[in-house]
Formats: structure tokens, sequence, C-alpha cells
């Protein structure tokens, strides 16, 4: 694997995951059972937009708990420390040694092949999980990290402060990970012929400055040195 060292949401996360498949989105790509999704074309377009225009497609949706989950997830950190009795770090972002996945974990646990995912979400959610556990969605993406990052095992923890944390163990599924690296691959096959055939159309970053609704409302809800460095126009 290779590491790129940056913060994320920052200019340089961006940069680093531009029209690559990341493991956030592999619920996107393939199915819990491992055979590829409906709704793999539609991620690959977008994937595709951000290699012809050089700038992040990146959904907005559910904004307010994610500004949340920034301002409570140093606690939820230092209580997973705690209770885990061991020291996490942050990582920026992950990729195979071809570059063609990515991953990025909320933190990596110091000495061991541990990946943390925190999760600091609306008040249902949490409920969610500590009454039922994860969501067989989460599947994808939680074997997606240990496939992309080398690890044994990655530990979804929910934080909420006024009600109990939740932890969730997941060990690597060699199994499932076989399934997911061939559809992923044929995913990465995919979206290669998509590229050359808008290529041949000459569509090539050929609207790099241009400002599209979609463009504005993003814009509002971006980072301002992301906004001017990828030429989103608000």
């Amino acid at each position: 694997m290779r590491i790129v060292d940056c913060e994320q949401g920052s200019v340089e996360w961006f940069r680093a995951r531009l029209g690559i498949p990341t493991a956030s989105q592999f619920d996107q790509i393939v199915t819990p059972t491992g055979k590829l999704s409906k709704s793999a074309d539609k991620y690959a377009y977008r994937l595709l937009a951000e290699r012809l225009l050089n700038a992040p497609m990146t959904p907005v949706e559910g904004q307010e708990w994610m500004e949340r989950g920034r301002e409570l997830e140093p606690m939820a950190a230092r209580q997973y420390e705690f209770l885990q009795d061991c020291e996490v770090e942050r990582v920026g972002f992950i990729t195979t040694d071809d570059g063609r996945l990515g991953a990025s974990p909320d933190r990596l646990v110091k000495g061991k092949a541990v990946g943390v995912e925190i999760k600091c979400p609306a008040p249902h959610t949490h409920l969610r999980y500590l009454l039922e556990g994860a969501a067989d969605s989460y599947r994808p993406q939680v074997q997606g990290q240990m496939l992309v990052a080398e690890l044994e095992r990655v530990d979804l923890y929910s934080y909420h402060p006024m009600m109990p944390a939740c932890l969730i163990a997941t060990p690597r599924d060699a199994a499932f990970i076989r399934l997911l690296s061939d559809a992923l691959a044929e995913f990465n096959e995919r979206l290669a012929e998509m590229l050359e055939r808008a290529r041949s159309l000459g569509i090539f970053q050929a609207y790099e400055h241009a400002a599209t609704p979609a463009d504005v409302a993003r814009a509002g809800q971006l980072n301002a040195a992301i906004i001017e460095e990828f030429g989103i126009v608000p």
C-alpha cells in the first residue's frame, strides 16, 4: 500500500482521491454478497467526471451531521483509546500499490493492523448501531478498508455524548475480500473503457472553470481553498 500524507478534507486529500474508487463508496460498486451493484455505473460516471474535469464531485447530503461528526470525532477517538487501552493516529489517504483503489480510515491503531472508523451520527442512527449492529451495506466499505490498507480488523466506533458508545469489531474476511477484489477490478476496467470513449469525443478538462447549478450548490458546502483550487465557481 501507499500512504499520502495529508489531512482528510484538505485540498491535498481531495486531489489524491480524484477519480479513484474509495472504500467509503464500495457499497455503490459491490453488493454485500460480493457482486457488482446496479448502482456501479452511476458511481463510475461520477468518477469519470472527476477525471475529466479535474474537480471533486463530492456529495453534500447530511452536511449538518457531518459537521457535528467532525466536532465530536477527537473526543470519540480519545474515549476509544481509553477503553481499548491503545493509541491511535490519524491517516491521510491510502491507496493500493497500483493506485487504483483508495481508503481513508479515520484512525489507525499504533503497532497493530487495525483501523478505526469513527461515527458521531444522529441519535436514531446511533441507537440502530447499539440495537442492531452495522448494516449489511457496511460490509464492502469495512472489508475494502482492510483490502486497501492491509488491515486485519476494523473497529466501527459510534459515539454519542448522551448514550453508551457502540464498538463493532469486524475481522478480515479473506473469502469476501477475494470476491470484492475481483468485482473492483472489473469495475476499474469498465471505468477505463468509459474514460477512453469520453476522450475520443474530445471531453477532457474542457469545462475546467464552468459553473453549473450543481457546482453552485456544492461550492457552498466545500472549503474555500478547495473551491479556489479546483475552479468551482460559486
